[in-house]
């Protein structure tokens, strides 16, 4: 894991909007310009390691905090909290949000690393959209 923590550039989102109009429990006007600024903005995420099994994803959106293999809780955003699970495997990290304490995850993202880029891969139990986050490695 430790090859792959770094800064990445966003270059583009596929499906973006779709995926996240589904998600949501409520599609409101609030919801709908929070989606179009995040297709909108081209910003940047940060994976800190240890090394070992601590992994730090930073973003302009969120902070989250996993340990490899072991299930957390964690506030995702501001009142918002979360159930996280977490596995590495090659060069796939894979976190699963549980974000009403379903015991499956609703949200999985797939972030999977190339030597010079990620790939976050968005699905999701509520929705049959996918979407992908593409960024380059700065």
């Amino acid at each position: 894991m430790k090859k792959y923590a770094g800064k990445y550039e966003l270059l583009r989102h596929e499906n973006f909007a779709e995926y996240f109009k589904q998600m949501s429990p409520v599609v409101d006007d609030d919801v709908l310009a929070l989606i179009n600024r995040m297709e909108d903005e081209r910003n940047s995420i940060e994976i800190k390691t240890d090394g070992g099994d601590n992994v730090l994803i930073i973003s302009p959106a969120f902070s989250l905090k996993v340990i490899l293999g072991q299930p957390c809780t964690q506030e995702f955003f501001p009142g918002v909290f979360v159930r996280c699970t977490s596995a590495f495997a090659g060069n796939v990290l894979t976190i699963g949000l549980c974000l009403s304490f379903q015991p499956a995850p609703e949200v999985i993202r797939d972030f999977t690393f190339t030597d010079d880029k990620l790939t976050v891969t968005y699905t999701g139990r509520k929705t049959t959209v996918v979407a992908k986050s593409i960024y380059t490695k700065i």
